[in-house]
């Protein structure tokens, strides 16, 4: 019982056999009169068993055989480094066999396999992360990721407030971390976001203090204006 002509091979890992013939990917195939045997396996799915009957009338007939795919379950949670659920947070799953894409930001039902993760957030403003995840059948896999948000670039400019020049040397001190700056600027390339203290001291002025909110992933400048440390002169005039 060969199959006609007409066969098509729609995918190689699709094993059918009718009336206990192997016909490997095979679609389309004679069948005789009466009833027959087919039998469609594939890994990693629920196979189909049946019987068609076949008569006179039944010329050129389509049967459409479903096969329903192993799945397992993924529950997904989001969250800050706070513990919050990152609401507009998601992940990408590649399959890493058949290359198919599945984007969700909930608890979901994936073939079995393994996938390649990217774990992200809508508003793309915390640092992406990537996984490897292996579903298996009627398995359940919990996955908890932890986003920290993106650092933000902090640009300061450090002048004089009575001629807005620039101050030759001074120190930024923020949270911790000190930092010395030469002719009144100086770039941080990566600060945590969000509100910092900053404070701006030197010996040629008085030191100064600004609260500055940063934006993760932006790049912030700053301008503090600092005073003059300047010394008392008396001036007596007597008349001789």
């Amino acid at each position: 019982l060969a199959p006609t002509a007409e066969e098509e091979i729609v995918d190689a890992n699709i094993k059918v056999t009718f009336n206990g013939h192997n016909i490997e990917g095979e679609t389309t195939f004679n069948m005789p009169l009466g009833t027959n045997k087919v039998v469609v396996t594939k890994k990693d799915y629920d196979g189909f068993t049946g019987t068609f009957n076949i008569d006179k009338t039944q010329q050129d007939a389509t049967k459409k055989l479903t096969i329903v795919p192993h799945k397992g379950t993924l529950e997904l949670n989001i969250v800050d480094k706070s513990d919050t659920k990152i609401t507009n947070g998601f992940i990408t799953l590649t399959h890493q066999a058949t290359k198919e894409e599945t984007t969700t930001d909930t608890n979901t039902d994936l073939k079995v396999g393994t996938y390649d993760i990217v774990i992200e957030d809508e508003s793309n403003i915390y640092i992406t992360q990537e996984d490897t995840l292996e579903i298996s059948k009627d398995g359940t896999v919990q996955k908890k990721y932890t986003l920290e948000l993106k650092p933000s670039k902090l640009i300061t400019n450090i002048v004089f407030d009575h001629n807005d020049e620039n101050v030759p040397v001074g120190r930024i001190l923020v949270d911790d971390e000190e930092f010395s700056f030469v002719d009144g600027e100086y770039v941080i390339p990566e600060i945590p976001s969000g509100t910092h203290t900053i404070k701006v001291t030197g010996k040629m002025f008085k030191e100064t203090s600004e609260t500055v909110k940063l934006t993760p992933g932006d790049t912030t400048q700053h301008t503090f204006q600092v005073k003059s440390k300047v010394g008392n002169i008396a001036i007596h005039v007597t008349n001789k």
